[in-house]
């Protein structure tokens, strides 16, 4: 007797420390099975293929989902259900109702990361009770709690709008997800069944991936680099060869920013600040100022292009243009005699710029990114694995440490063998 008294306590205590978990489990499907519920029509989610109708009895809800023929002849998968934020992830973390076409039935996935490791089917499925699943039409219904009854569930409203999250796919696990096949959108549960069929206002696009940025799927960075390259290679050879004895041609070619600082020269191994610098501004032609301007405009235009994408993407989409730069004037091709009438020797200097460059823009990515992911995670994280990634990047900073002046030129056998394996490594 006493035991039972304290179970009851216990109980009582759980129950009032959880006001908004449903108060009992579902038993029954008798809504989604009622004549109310199958005279309803169903209401496009948002923007998404993903078709929904619902109907509230008391405490409880029968939802079904369907996805659209035209998109269920080819997916394997889908899923759907609401959102704390309209975000995949939040914290705590929720489920998802996931419906897979060789199982033919939905079940309740935990959505605890980005990674598809962290994407795992709940151990406990008896927050709901399935109504009608179909393989061949990939549809589903079931029946739930308004209110959450675990502490991954979100309640949904009967009369306000919910915000709810919806995927499907050709295949699965997934690293991530194309353009078009996901998004989130509210849903009205009142107001579709005030529509009269129409389901006009009642569900509305909060976001979707059919609106990702135009670099979402395209290699951004070769785009613009490539262009860039395109249009120094068609100033290179106007210059050296139709312009060359032109007034235009001899002021770029042969005029430099600065005066060759002749007072302080110096035979000092590593010359003062000043002097290193007037000494390269000297050795600047303004021909080679204007490619400078162009690189410069073609990080430019890869920012304005990634202004929606998230600021580590933006950093290191922009680290990748950068090294396709970084990476040409070590090449030693002919390509610069002919383009540019330039030799090695004088285009190494931009590798040496583009170099440092660089490694200030991953160190920025480097940070950023960190905050959203473990750099040392060896899996997909979206389209990348952070751990090579990451490698890169110490391989880049040892290879900066090693290339300063004094560093390189007392121990140029050193910095010139860590050189070629590190980059080898790092790229």
């Amino acid at each position: 007797m006493v035991n039972r008294s304290i179970l009851l306590l216990v109980a009582s205590a759980l129950l009032a420390a959880s006001p908004d978990m449903a108060s009992a489990a579902v038993s029954s499907s008798d809504i989604c099975s009622s004549a109310a519920f199958q005279a309803l029509s169903g209401t496009r989610l948002g923007d998404s293929p993903i078709f929904m109708r619902a109907l509230v009895q008391g405490d409880e809800v029968c939802i079904e989902y369907q996805l659209e023929a035209s998109v269920a002849s080819s997916a394997t998968w889908f899923g759907v259900g609401p959102s704390r934020d309209s975000n995949m992830v939040s914290s705590p973390a929720s489920n998802v109702m996931m419906f897979f076409k060789d199982t033919g039935k939905p079940v309740s996935y935990l959505l605890g990361g980005y990674v598809s490791s962290d994407v795992t089917e709940e151990s406990v499925q008896s927050s709901f009770v399935v109504s009608e699943a179909s393989a061949s039409s990939m549809s589903f219904s079931y029946q739930r709690t308004l209110a959450a009854a675990t502490s991954s569930e979100v309640a949904i409203s009967a009369t306000a709008a919910t915000d709810f999250i919806w995927a499907y796919g050709t295949s699965w696990p997934i690293s991530t997800h194309k353009s078009g096949t996901n998004g989130a959108a509210t849903f009205n549960i009142a107001a579709a069944a005030a529509a009269s069929g129409s389901g006009a206002g009642a569900s509305t696009t909060v976001g979707s991936s059919t609106s990702t940025p135009w670099c979402d799927d395209k290699n951004c960075p070769g785009i613009v680099g490539g262009i860039a390259f395109a249009i120094m290679a068609v100033c290179g050879l106007l210059l050296t060869s139709a312009l060359k004895f032109s007034p235009v041609g001899k002021l770029l070619l042969h005029r430099t920013v600065a005066a060759p600082p002749v007072k302080l020269t110096t035979n000092a191994p590593v010359a003062k600040p000043h002097t290193m610098f007037m000494q390269t501004l000297a050795d600047l032609h303004l021909g080679e100022l204007l490619v400078m301007l162009i690189f410069i405009g073609a990080v430019v235009v890869l920012i304005a292009l990634l202004s929606d994408e998230d600021n580590y993407v933006v950093s290191g989409q922009v680290s990748l243009l950068i090294l396709m730069f970084l990476i040409l004037p070590v090449a030693r091709l002919p390509v610069w005699s002919v383009l540019f009438g330039s030799s090695f020797e004088r285009i190494i200097k931009f590798h040496r710029w583009l170099g440092i460059i660089m490694t200030v823009a991953v160190i920025v990515h480097v940070v950023q990114a960190s905050k959203v992911v473990d750099l040392t995670l060896n899996e997909k994280y979206g389209e990348v694995t952070p751990l090579p990634g990451f490698i890169a990047f110490v391989c880049f900073i040892a290879m900066l440490f090693l290339s300063i002046e004094y560093i390189r030129r007392m121990f140029f056998e050193v910095f010139y063998f860590t050189h070629r394996v590190l980059s080898i490594v790092g790229f």
